[in-house]
């Protein structure tokens, strides 16, 4: 199988990628396969949503290669800082969970791909080929979620909403989301009122139920 170049606005200009994920073994694959089809990619690499952006100002990367769900954050909020800090960067979420409304919510808020880790490894090579070209890279899994008209109930839901929800299916409580969303407790609290209103949910049990039967969290 033929290996695709990733291509560079200069010749003798590396390639920076960031690679923002809680698991080192990740890190170490990912980082294999890229300098294995070229020496000169410069690899970097964070394991927590913090470390990653304040990475990310220290190197300018071309690409960003985050995970969707870290350890101390959602990486869709990592992804709004850092186009909020640098419109242009260009962010590919991957994740295990395959949910239309992750895809969707990746889409809107302006991801540059999503990468399905259930795909084959080589395809991470197309997708920073994609994406530092200027172009995007979503995964069939995404596009087919994508292209499908089909309503859902966590639609409803804003964005900041979407992130509470996601949270509290967690098991975080509303001192923790309020930490990790850099909001106040009460502004959590009051987003955790509107989205059981919103959803008809009665309990923090049947929400939970719904984030798993919609592949937001796993068992």
């Amino acid at each position: 199988m033929d290996i695709p170049q990733i291509p560079r606005s200069r010749a003798t200009s590396p390639l920076n990628v960031l690679l923002i994920d809680d698991q080192p073994i990740v890190h170490e694959g990912y980082k294999r396969l890229l300098q294995r089809i070229d020496k000169s990619i410069r690899v970097h690499s964070s394991t927590s949503a913090k470390g990653g952006y304040l990475t990310y100002g220290d190197i300018h990367p071309q690409v960003v290669v985050l995970e969707m769900t870290l350890a101390d954050g959602s990486g869709l909020e990592v992804m709004k800082r850092l186009l909020k800090r640098d419109p242009k960067a260009k962010v590919i979420l991957s994740s295990a969970h395959e949910s239309p409304i992750y895809i969707a919510r990746a889409h809107e808020l302006g991801a540059a791909g999503y990468l399905c880790k259930r795909s084959a490894v080589p395809k991470l090579v197309s997708a920073i080929t994609s994406v530092a070209a200027g172009g995007t890279f979503f995964c069939k899994c995404a596009a087919d979620d994508l292209a499908s008209d089909e309503p859902m109930p966590l639609d409803r839901l804003s964005n900041r909403e979407f992130d509470v929800f996601r949270l509290l299916a967690e098991g975080h409580r509303a001192s923790e989301i309020a930490e990790f969303l850099n909001i106040s407790p009460k502004t959590a609290s009051v987003h955790q009122t509107r989205i059981m209103a919103k959803l008809g949910l009665s309990n923090l049990a049947q929400l939970a139920r719904l984030a798993i039967r919609h592949d937001i969290i796993s068992f």
